[in-house]
């Protein structure tokens, strides 16, 4: 583990090498990133546990010779990063790195139009999470990319996923209010006790092109909300109506949204870049804001066991092309 001497010494060796803003970014998940080492240790995986707890403990840079005291002219030529996919200074690096891809990707493709899809299915426990992320990113997705529908009206898709875990065991009001309407439909408020209590939520974020024509009133390849969910649910081999939204990304030279739910093509790449799993869904600490070592190394276990090896995102389409000539 880090002492803090330790952790003001990384302060005090990267503040001439990156822009202020950044730091506190960076240290904030070398923080956390030192509590996953910890776990990885007491699970006796000590091989991850060292690779983490080294992660980013030193950094080299290089700078114009006219510029050397303008750290927005600085570039990382070094780094001692370790790569793996829960820990939260790879995460951050590597979303921040998916999003400027995503920028510069919509940005070629310009000629096309951009939805951006959300697949869901139901909350399953940690025995049930491997097999789940299983079905929604190969069996399911691949069935829902060769219906007939979906080819004739897309071109390309990015797509990845994301788990997150329901650690609160009581409603909260901001709970209550992301969820108003399933808590009312099952009749359930603030300070009841949380039904999806310590299940884990995995759903696939997806950006998709498609032909400036898909939104014309005469298009027959249009596909509405209802028309997604039912392919969805059939994909997934399911009997119930799993959650769909899909919303179309504004057309930035229109110069104005059409209707609310539509997004701004930065909401869309930021949504389409998260982080796979964020520390909170694994770092899981008490009401006195302490580390629960046994439920912290419960969800440690679970999640890396589903995510590690695994392709977490995919391009398809005219987004692969781009993805090759960028």
């Amino acid at each position: 583990m880090f002492t803090s001497a330790e952790i003001k010494n990384i302060t005090i060796n990267v503040e001439s090498d990156i822009i202020d803003e950044l730091i506190d970014e960076f240290l904030n998940r070398k923080k956390e990133s030192l509590l996953l080492s910890d776990s990885f240790g007491r699970l006796g995986m000590n091989d991850k546990a060292h690779r983490v707890h080294e992660c980013g403990s030193w950094l080299q840079y290089k700078a114009h010779l006219d510029k050397l005291n303008d750290p927005r002219c600085q570039r990382l030529t070094g780094a001692n990063f370790c790569g793996l996919i829960m820990c939260p200074c790879c995460a951050w690096r590597r979303s921040r790195k998916l999003k400027n891809q995503l920028v510069a990707i919509m940005e070629h493709l310009s000629e096309y139009r951009f939805l951006f899809l959300t697949l869901t299915c139901k909350n399953v426990y940690t025995h049930e999470l491997n097999a789940t992320v299983d079905n929604l990113i190969s069996s399911a997705w691949h069935r829902l990319t060769n219906y007939r529908g979906f080819q004739k009206a897309v071109n390309g898709y990015f797509r990845t996923i994301e788990i997150t875990h329901d650690v609160d065991n009581v409603i909260s009001k901001s709970m209550y209010k992301s969820k108003r309407k399933y808590y009312n439909r099952h009749g359930l408020k603030v300070g009841d006790k949380n039904p999806a209590y310590d299940t884990y939520h995995p759903h696939a974020h997806i950006l998709l092109a498609v032909e400036p024509s898909y939104f014309d009133k005469d298009n027959d390849s249009y596909i509405n909300q209802r028309e997604w969910r039912r392919m969805w649910s059939r994909a997934l081999g399911v009997l119930y109506d799993p959650y769909v939204d899909v919303r179309a990304v504004y057309d930035k030279q229109g110069g104005k949204k059409h209707n609310r739910r539509e997004l701004t093509p930065v909401s869309a790449i930021l949504e389409a870049g998260k982080y796979i799993a964020k520390s909170n869904d694994y770092i899981i600490r008490g009401a006195d804001k302490k580390v629960d070592e046994a439920r912290t190394d419960e969800a440690v276990k679970a999640i890396y066991s589903c995510l590690a090896g695994r392709k977490t995102i995919s391009f398809g389409g005219v987004f692969r092309q781009a993805k090759k000539q960028l």
